[in-house]
This record gives structure tokens, sequence and C-alpha cells, in this order.
């Protein structure tokens, strides 16, 4: 159940002595409110192959401001004791409503509690498996599409997009979760659209990839450029699928990466520009010469 929480600012109480000091403890002269902004914690994935649930326990949403200590808004009590990121993908998953005080942000958090026996897979031929390790835990958390703006009296949107397919893996011990979630600050309301396609060679052919690698679709936001979102080539077939993004122009690109999603070389394509419409799904189809 999506939690509402308040952000409030804690008041010292003051002594009666301390107050005569001061001048008085006159009705006027306690500290305005911060002023907030209501802000929505949602969470969208994108399908992963091979496996058709990724069950994850949350631990906690934090940002922080400039200069700031980290803020938390909504803590282990407040998430879901299980919540599967792959389902997200076809219904956004609205994780609670927070009032934020305004402010430039420049960090945003999506925490994951790597020691809890909920964390598992469950593949399509049905068998489930637990997370044996979850990797990177220092860095648990979501890339900024840039810093953010929080306006008082704004009604949006914080969207966090939990890569699965580059999240998972199976490993000689076992599955192995290092997550790759990535965040975008949007207008609350925001209609949707997705993307598919097909990697392939010219010939028609799916791209071989190296034992060690993975073959990504990575798309940056064309202001930005940064990373928004990803998606791993089906080795089989070539086709992606990125089913919730934020409506927009983007640039694709195509390449080989490690494991962990650290690219590994040129791109294959670099550069293409894709519309999200809100309500559709877009496609791009690519054919690469190797």
């Amino acid at each position: 159940m999506a939690m509402t929480r308040g952000i409030g600012v804690a008041l010292v109480a003051v002594t009666a002595a301390a107050c005569l000091l001061l001048g008085g403890c006159g009705g006027d002269s306690a500290p305005d409110p911060t002023p907030t902004a209501s802000v929505q914690i949602m969470l969208v994935d994108a399908p992963a192959n091979q496996i058709s649930e990724l069950h994850v326990r949350l631990n906690g949403v934090q940002v922080a401001r400039r200069s700031n200590e980290t803020m938390t808004l909504l803590e282990a009590r407040d998430l879901p004791a299980d919540t599967d990121v792959i389902a997200a993908g076809n219904t956004p998953v609205l994780l609670g409503t927070v009032d934020v005080p305004e402010g430039t942000y420049t960090f945003a958090r999506l925490a994951i509690d790597g020691a809890s026996p909920v964390n598992r897979v469950r593949l399509t031929d049905g068998t489930e498996h637990p997370i044996v390790e979850v990797v990177h835990q220092q860095q648990l958390g979501a890339q900024l599409n840039g810093s953010f703006q929080v306006v008082a009296g704004t009604n949006m949107t914080l969207l966090f997009d939990f890569a699965a397919a580059a999240s998972v893996r199976e490993t000689a011990n076992g599955w192995v979760l290092s997550p790759q979630i990535f965040s975008q600050y949007i207008e609350r309301g925001v209609q949707f659209g997705g993307l598919r396609g097909v990697v392939r060679e010219r010939d028609g052919a799916p791209l071989i990839k190296p034992a060690d690698q993975v073959l990504g679709v990575f798309l940056r936001d064309q202001g930005t450029q940064e990373v928004v979102s990803l998606a791993e080539v089906c080795c089989l077939t070539g086709e992606y699928a990125m089913p919730q993004l934020v409506p927009g122009h983007y640039r694709l690109s195509v390449q080989y990466a490690t494991r962990d999603w650290a690219p590994v070389g040129a791109p294959l394509l670099d550069e293409v520009v894709v519309r999200i419409t809100a309500g559709s799904t877009s496609t791009a189809s690519v054919e690469i010469d190797q």
C-alpha cells in the first residue's frame, strides 16, 4: 500500500529563562514552516529475458540537497515488504506520497536490503532462485538525470526506473543483484509511452556477443545526455523493450557491456534520435554492420 508522509522540521523547545534572555517568546517568534511540494515516489521497470519476476525488499528512499545531509522520504516500514520490480513494467508502482522541502536536489536513492530473504528471481520456466549476493551495496541508488528543483506548492513525481535485465545475473555461485536504477523528476500525472525494436545485422541475423558480455540499448536524455533507461537485447531474437518511458525526445545507442553493465569499446550504433509519445509504443529497429 502506498504511504503518505510529511517531512517536517523539528522545533526545539525553549525554556522560559532563555526566552527572557532573547527578549521574550511572542506568538510571532516561531519560525515559519519550510515550504514544501507534494511528491509521488513511483517505480517502473523494463522486462528481462528469461526472468518473469524479480523480488526485492526495498529499504528506503532518500534525497539530498546541495551541501546538505541525506533526507529520508520513505523508510522501510513505509514500503512494501516484497516488491516485484518486473511487474512495475506493466503497471507503475506508487511507493508513497511525501511533502518535500523546496530546494535544489542533487541525489536520489532507492535503497535495497541486501540481506533480505525476500530477494529472489523467478525464471520463465517457473523455478525460483534466491539472490545470494547484492553487489555495490554502497552505491545502491539511482543515477539522477541531472539535479532537480522542488518548487513549493507543486505536485510532482520522483520516478525510479529499475532496469531488471541489467541488474541481475547468474553466476557459478548463484544469482547476483547489481542494481541499475535511474531517476527522473517529472510532472505528476504524465502518461507514459513505450519503446521497442529489434537489433540485428544487416543480413537479418542476431548479433553474436562475447560470452562474458551483454548487448544493451541505452537511452539518453537529449538535453542532459544522461542515461535515463536501458534494456538488454535478446541474444536469440534481437528484441528489446522499454515499456514505461516519459514522453519526449531521446538519443538511442547500442553497445556491448560487461555483466555489470560497464560499456565495452565504442558503441555499435550511436546518437539515433527517437521520440516517445504518451499512450503509445514507438518502434526503433536498427541494423548494424559487424
